[in-house]
C-alpha cells in the first residue's frame, strides 16, 4: 500500500494595558480578569502583539533556512511559520495560518500553500511535513506521511476573502484534485470511510483507540510502522521516540476515523465550490454527490444517539471517547440540525468540553483527560477549536459558536497578559496558569487564530 524564542518588546505592550483585579500566580482564578473580548484597546494591543511576532518567526525560519544550506533543487517560497522552533514545514498548521493571516495585510499566504504544491508528486501526495529545505520527513506509504486533507479549505477562504481570484483557483484545482484523489487510494477503508495516524491527524497522543487496550491487539490489522518509513535525514526521530511507540502508529486502518472521514467530506465540499467558480459545473455536482456519500455513512456508522455525539468507528462498533476530531463532521456540514443542535449541547456542556476555557482536545469525561501534562489528551488548541467555531455556526448553532469564541478569546487573552505571548495550545482551566510550563511560547503558527482571527469574524463591543 502506497499510500523560545520571548517575543521582543512584548513586555512592554502588555505592561501599558490597564486590568482591574489582575491575579497574582499563585491565587486560584475561575475566569477572566476582565472581558477581554469586549475591549476594543485591548484587542489590537494583543493583535498587533501576535502579528508581530508572526513577523518574526516568518524571518528567522528564512534565517535558519539559509543557514542549514542544504542542496536540493526546489527554492522555498516565503512562507508563514508553522510556530514552534523546527524550521520546516507542516500542511495543516500552514493551512491554519492562512486562515488567520488573511486579515493581515503584507503576510506570505499564496507563497504558503504554493510550496506543497511545487512538492506535490505526481500521484497527488504531498507530505504532512518537510524540512526547512523541502525535503519530506517521511515516505508515503504509511499513513503517519499524510496529514488533514485541508489546502482546498484554505484556498476557499482566500478566494472568499478576497485575497485571490478566478485565475489562481484554476491554477490550484489540478493539484487539489490529485492531492484528494491520492487520499482517496491509499487512506479509504473497504467500507467507504477512511482512517489516519496518530502522528498523521496531528493529534500527536491522542488515544482514540479502545481503551485497555494492549500493545499487542494494538498491531492487529493495521499497517505497521517501522524504521524504513523515515528518510534518512529524518532518522533522529526514530532515535528520539518514535521506536518507543511504534505499537500506537500500528492503529490506523482497523477503524473509520471520524476527523479523516469528515475531512474528506469538507474536501469534496470545498472542490465543489472551486469547480463551480471556474465553471465546471459538472465536475462540481460530481464532488457535491461524493461530499453526499460520505456524509451519509458517517451519520449511519459514527452517530451514538444516546450521547447525542460522533465517534471513531471499528468492527466492534462505536469507539466511545469524545474527542475534537468529531467538531470536523460540524464543518463538512454532515449533521442534521437537530444532531448539531445535540453536538453543541455536548460542547458547551462543562462535564465534557465547556472547561473555563472551551474547548479541550479530550472531553474532560475520559479517563485519559490529562488537562495539565496531556498534550492532546487534555489541553486547548487553537486549530480544532477555531473548527469548533467555524462548524457550528456553519450548522445555525450560532449561539453556542459565540459563546465558545468568547470565552476562549477571554483565556488566550488572559495567559497573554501574564506571559506576554502566545502559544501552541493552553490549559482548559484558570487555575492551571501557574505552575504549569505553557507548550510553545510564540507560536504564530496557528496561535494567532485567537488574537487575530476571532476579532475579524465576531461582530464586537
Amino acid at each position: 500500500m502506497t499510500i523560545r524564542s520571548t517575543a521582543v518588546g512584548l513586555v512592554a505592550v502588555a505592561a501599558s494595558l490597564s486590568f482591574a483585579a489582575r491575579p497574582e500566580n499563585n491565587d486560584i482564578q475561575t475566569g477572566p480578569s476582565k472581558d477581554y473580548f469586549n475591549d476594543a484597546a485591548f484587542r489590537k494591543r494583543y493583535r498587533d502583539a501576535a502579528v508581530s511576532i508572526a513577523n518574526r518567526k516568518i524571518a528567522s525560519d528564512e534565517r535558519k533556512r539559509i543557514r542549514a544550506n542544504v542542496k536540493t533543487t526546489f527554492k522555498v517560497k516565503r512562507r508563514l511559520s508553522t510556530g514552534g522552533g523546527f524550521s520546516g514545514f507542516f500542511v495543516w498548521d500552514s493551512a491554519f495560518g492562512v486562515m488567520w493571516a488573511r486579515y493581515v495585510d503584507g503576510m506570505p499566504l499564496h507563497g504558503t500553500l504554493d510550496n506543497f504544491y511545487a512538492l506535490q508528486l505526481e500521484d497527488g501526495f504531498i507530505c504532512r511535513e518537510y524540512d526547512g529545505a523541502g525535503r519530506p520527513m517521511w515516505k508515503p506509504d504509511h499513513p503517519i506521511a499524510y496529514n488533514p486533507p485541508i489546502l482546498a479549505w484554505a484556498e476557499i477562504e482566500l478566494y472568499r476573502s478576497g485575497k485571490s481570484d478566478r485565475a489562481r483557483l484554476e491554477k490550484v484545482y489540478p493539484k487539489l484534485v490529485r492531492f484528494h484523489e491520492c487520499y482517496e487510494k491509499n487512506l479509504r477503508r473497504a467500507d467507504g470511510l477512511y482512517f489516519s495516524d496518530i502522528l498523521g491527524c496531528g493529534m500527536d497522543d491522542l488515544k482514540r483507540w479502545p481503551q485497555n487496550m494492549s500493545k499487542e491487539d494494538l498491531k492487529k490489522g493495521g499497517i505497521e510502522f517501522t524504521k524504513a518509513n523515515l528518510y534518512p535525514w529524518s532518522e533522529k526521530f526514530w532515535r528520539r521516540w518514535m521506536s518507543k511507540i511504534v505499537p500506537q502508529h500500528t492503529w490506523n486502518r482497523q477503524a473509520a476515523w471520524i476527523d479523516m472521514s469528515a475531512q474528506m467530506a469538507l474536501d469534496c465540499m470545498n472542490l465543489a465550490e472551486i469547480a463551480k467558480a471556474i465553471g465546471k459545473d459538472a465536475e462540481s455536482a460530481a464532488w457535491a454527490k461524493e461530499h453526499s456519500r460520505i456524509a451519509a455513512l458517517v451519520n449511519e456508522r459514527c452517530w451514538d444517539e444516546k450521547t447525542g455525539f460522533y465517534y471513531d468507528y471499528c468492527d466492534s462498533g462505536l469507539i466511545m471517547r469524545k474527542h475534537a476530531g468529531a467538531f470536523w463532521v460540524l464543518l463538512a456540514k454532515i449533521p442534521t440540525p437537530e444532531r448539531a443542535k445535540r453536538m453543541a449541547d455536548v460542547m458547551t456542556d462543562p462535564r465534557f468540553f465547556f472547561r473555563s476555557i472551551p474547548v479541550p482536545a479530550l472531553s474532560a469525561d475520559d479517563p485519559d483527560y490529562k488537562p495539565r501534562k496531556g498534550y492532546w489528551q487534555g489541553p486547548v488548541w487553537p486549530p480544532t477549536t477555531y473548527v469548533a467555531i467555524c462548524g457550528l455556526r456553519a450548522c445555525g448553532q450560532t449561539e453556542a459558536a459565540r459563546k465558545i469564541a468568547h470565552a476562549w478569546y477571554n483565556g488566550n487573552a488572559e495567559l497573554f497578559v501574564r506571559e506576554n505571548t502566545v502559544f501552541e495550545n493552553i490549559p482548559p482551566d484558570y487555575e492551571m496558569f501557574s505552575g504549569r510550563r505553557h507548550s510553545g511560547r510564540d507560536f504564530c503558527g496557528w496561535g494567532a487564530l485567537a488574537p487575530v482571527a476571532i476579532p475579524a469574524e465576531w461582530e464586537m463591543d
